[in-house]
């Protein structure tokens, strides 16, 4: 071969692979489009105040379907149109959207073809088909015109550049790098609303009671009552019906408790308006349409009191609130519910207030332990403290009956639904909280336990009332009477627990 030859073989070559190399690389655009980079994508919108609604579109790849969310500012809160005007708790969460759309550059200019826009995610979902690849977060703020303040499809994140993302505007072509202030934005219902749904604290808990049982063409059956205690001097939790060489499970009580705490929803239905007039305490009088609506849900009123297909549990905390949960069927059209290998169930919530929840502070005696009169100055030193006590003890208990009465509210109009996961962690039985004691403890158990008592007996000394760290693991109980269950009618609580508010749905049973 000729030395022309092989110079034209060489280049031809050169070219091919030159050829290949740009196609499957990112287009760059050309040095004029970078003219615009620094600018702010929307000049005008300034005020975060303006924004009236909030669209957020994703798209799910693996069952591909797009998931849109919308949250409206209606009647001066924000609201969730598709989950029945449920308001929009996460309000950060909304301010934090809005502020991160004001201001927003076109940092870098990264493409303009739109071929690259799969490999940097910015395939708007709402223009996606099934089997898409590639697909963003499209974010949509309006004022309450329904003009548009911003709109962006958020795609991947740049690598190697915390905080940056891939932008793109809806109807365009070119692609940036742009850095964003917040970028946690989803279309879940779960990520909008409050997400500590019973504002309860793990170490606050009291008492839970948990009564296991299952209905079956409305009678009750396998029914089985644990009651676990906390005693409020050692800070130990007791269950109530322990055998010989038994022991209450460190793991069970501390899931249970934190479950609790932790509680949140994926999904909620309204209630009829008349059975949210029973559940406020405004009338005891229930339509048959409105026991059909609880029926269909797993849930029964035999007897004038609630029942539910799965149990309730109920618990107390130290300010005096009394939360009791039903139980009811598996949901299948949930949000969570739609998603691969998930399962969710109806959550029926109720609130009481116990008035005997604060103990009476105690009159100090005018003489000491050994019958001598104290003097004049201690007398008037220990008439302070109880009058400061008795001022405590009132505030707490107006502060419990507040926080019930808000609780109450919000729960009354709502069928809340958790997750499968969650309810399995709640609706325990004798076996899931008893373990032998021979069974080794986990370490880190004892020594927290040992830390938390000398912790304990410390304040003690100094007149102060032992207080654990958040979530942290209690000692194993002791025994109590277990009170055998009823047979065939519906579960009332241990003695041990205050009734049951006077608020219940009517006494006849649905037909």
């Amino acid at each position: 071969m000729s030395e022309m030859r092989k110079t034209l073989v060489f280049a031809a070559t050169a070219a091919v692979l030159t050829g290949a190399a740009l196609f499957s690389a990112p287009s760059l655009p050309d040095q004029a489009f970078f003219k615009e980079e620094g600018g702010v994508f929307y000049p005008d919108f300034k005020d975060p105040t303006t924004a009236a609604s909030l669209e957020v579109y994703d798209f799910d790849e693996d069952r591909g379907m797009l998931r849109p969310f919308e949250v409206v500012f209606k009647g001066g809160r924000w609201v969730i149109p598709s989950k029945y005007d449920h308001p929009a708790d996460a309000k950060d969460k909304l301010a934090k959207t809005a502020a991160a759309m004001i201001d927003l550059k076109k940092d870098t200019v990264r493409s303009d073809n739109p071929n690259d826009h799969e490999l940097y995610g910015v395939i708007d979902p709402r223009e996606a088909q099934a089997g898409a690849k590639g697909t963003g977060v499209r974010v949509t703020l309006k004022d309450a015109q329904s003009k548009v303040l911003a709109d962006f499809v958020f795609g991947k994140e740049v690598k190697g550049k915390e905080g940056w993302r891939y932008v793109r505007l809806p109807g365009q072509k070119r692609v940036y790098e742009t850095q964003v202030a917040y970028s946690e934005i989803s279309a879940k219902f779960s990520e909008w609303v409050e997400t500590d749904l019973l504002q309860i604290s793990a170490n606050d808990l009291t008492s839970i009671i948990i009564d296991a049982y299952a209905i079956d063409e409305r009678r009750i059956k396998d029914q089985e009552v644990n009651t676990l205690t906390k005693d409020e001097n050692t800070w130990q939790w007791k269950l109530d019906s322990l055998g010989e060489g038994e022991e209450l499970s460190y793991e069970a009580q501390s899931e249970l408790r934190n479950t609790l705490d932790d509680l949140k929803i994926v999904d909620v239905r309204p209630k009829p308006a008349g059975l949210v007039r029973v559940f406020r305490g405004e009338t005891n009088q229930a339509t048959q349409g409105d026991l059909g609506d609880l029926s269909k849900r797993g849930f029964f009123v035999p007897g004038g009191q609630i029942a539910s297909r799965e149990g309730e549990l109920i618990a107390k905390v130290n300010d005096g609130v009394i939360y009791r949960l039903w139980f009811g069927d598996v949901v299948t059209e949930a949000d969570a519910g739609r998603e691969v290998d998930k399962e969710s169930r109806y959550l029926l919530i109720r609130t009481s207030f116990d008035e005997n929840a604060v103990p009476e502070v105690k009159v100090p005696s005018e003489t000491r332990q050994d019958g001598t009169p104290k003097p004049e100055d201690e007398k008037k030193r220990d008439q302070e403290d109880y009058e400061r006590k008795v001022k405590e003890c009132a505030k707490k208990l107006e502060d419990g009956k507040k926080r019930e009465q808000e609780l109450a509210r919000r729960f009354a109009n709502w069928y809340y639904i958790i997750s499968g996961e969650s309810f399995k962690k709640l609706r325990k039985r004798r076996a899931d909280l008893v373990k032998r004691k021979d069974e080794k403890k986990p370490a880190v158990d004892e020594k927290k336990e040992g830390e938390e008592k000398k912790e304990g007996e410390k304040k003690k000394e100094e007149g102060q009332e032992p207080k654990p760290e958040e979530k942290k693991p209690e000692e194993k109980g002791a025994e109590t009477p277990k009170e055998s269950p009823k047979e065939d009618t519906p579960p009332e609580p241990p003695k041990e627990t205050p009734p049951e508010p006077p608020k219940e749905p009517p006494k006849e049973t649905p037909q």
